[in-house]
């Protein structure tokens, strides 16, 4: 009887010894938030991605500060 209390437990530990190894990888980019950055490996059959280097710029202030432009509503 103990050893079928014991069956639930034996079959979880057997499950995570099998797990692999998580495979650190390490971003070649400065992270400007204070966040924390997820990478992943290298697939060598993904699709290339060109992404724009476009500087973030933040809103001036007299423009945040304006209301929006008023719509009227639809009937």
């Amino acid at each position: 009887m103990r050893v079928l209390a014991l069956a639930p437990a034996l079959a979880l530990l057997s499950l995570a010894a099998c797990q692999n190894e998580p495979v650190e990888t390490v971003a070649d980019v400065e992270d400007q938030s204070g966040g924390e950055i997820v990478t992943t490996p290298v697939d060598p059959n993904a699709v290339p991605v060109n992404v724009p280097e476009t500087p973030m710029t933040n809103v001036p202030a007299d423009a945040a500060a304006a209301p929006a432009a008023e719509e009227t509503p639809a009937q």
